[in-house]
């Protein structure tokens, strides 16, 4: 199904690798497309043309014999971001080998009235980057102290603990006050504008309190998350990352990454859950064809 069937049209999708022939390949970010949007009557709604395109591209995962990658990065969704204008970056999939990409979604012309440049990387790159940037940390001897002094700043500090109790007195000395005001109210007549201004700071100061909790509770989850990150990158098996590639740990990605934004030049920067920022390179490089190291054996009891 075309973009024509949605009623627009895409420059370029194509371009002429061979003048004597007349080749064709499709455009992978190697040229700039450029897409008119409603030059002419849509065949079909965009709603309806995007709910075909995720049944077609599901069959053909599906089909029988069909040597296409199914895709199954999830932890990647709604994590990556583009340096350049800001957007999401979304999975994509090229049309011939059901590779499996990430290119910032104006780039993919998603979002027709703007333009931005910046190409597509291979998801098995962005994998094997990740894993390099783990070993990176393993053998970091001063990580884990830079990690714990990172996580310190996002517990509460004793100015906060003040603040905390401030709020509750303040809350403490307006119930007073909203119990005194309802009972005049009884005798009196009362003042409705007073009792809401009343309930209205108890309401926001509540709210305040409710924020200083969630953040206790994170920073508790990102403790547990942090002890156990220890554990598991103690036991990361070792690889040369300009030689050989290793499984990707998707389990370790989702509790440690918050978000990640990509560079043209195929640099990461992770923002971690514990408050560090680190920077993950290689990205451009064909990390598909290293070799993929096998898994240690386990030794056998004795």
């Amino acid at each position: 199904m075309f973009f024509a069937s949605r009623g627009d049209f895409v420059y370029q999708r194509y371009y002429v690798t061979d003048t004597i022939t007349g080749k064709m390949t499709e455009n992978r970010g190697e040229l700039p497309q450029y897409t008119i949007r409603d030059p002419h009557p849509a065949i079909v709604s965009r709603e309806d043309w995007d709910a075909a395109q995720l049944i077609m591209n599901n069959r053909s995962d599906n089909r029988k014999g069909s040597k296409k990658r199914r895709h199954d990065r999830k932890e990647f969704f709604n994590i990556f971001h583009c340096s350049e204008c800001g957007a999401p970056v979304i999975h994509v999939r090229s049309s011939k080998g059901g590779v499996h990409y990430w290119r910032c979604r104006t780039a993919e012309k998603k979002y027709l009235e703007e333009t931005c440049e910046v190409r597509g990387f291979r998801e098995i790159s962005i994998e094997h980057t990740f894993m390099a940037l783990l070993q990176e940390m393993k053998k970091d001897d001063g990580f884990k102290t830079e990690v714990k002094q990172a996580f310190e700043k996002l517990i509460p500090n004793e100015t906060e603990q003040k603040k905390i109790k401030q709020v509750e007195e303040e809350m403490q000395q307006l119930h007073q006050k909203l119990y005194q005001a309802v009972e005049d109210g009884e005798v009196n007549g009362g003042d409705p504008a007073q009792i809401k201004g009343i309930t209205d700071q108890i309401v926001a100061l509540q709210n305040q309190l409710y924020d200083f909790e969630d953040q206790a509770q994170q920073s508790n989850q990102v403790q547990k998350d942090m002890d156990w990150f220890f554990e598991e990158l103690e036991e990361l098996q070792d690889f040369n990352p300009d030689k050989q590639r290793i499984e990707f740990r998707p389990d370790i990605f989702s509790k440690i990454v918050e978000k990640g934004t990509i560079h043209p030049d195929g640099r990461i920067v992770y923002d971690f859950k514990f408050g560090m920022q680190l920077t993950a390179t290689g990205n451009e490089t064909m990390a598909w064809r290293l070799k993929k190291k096998g898994k240690p054996r386990k030794k056998k009891k004795k």
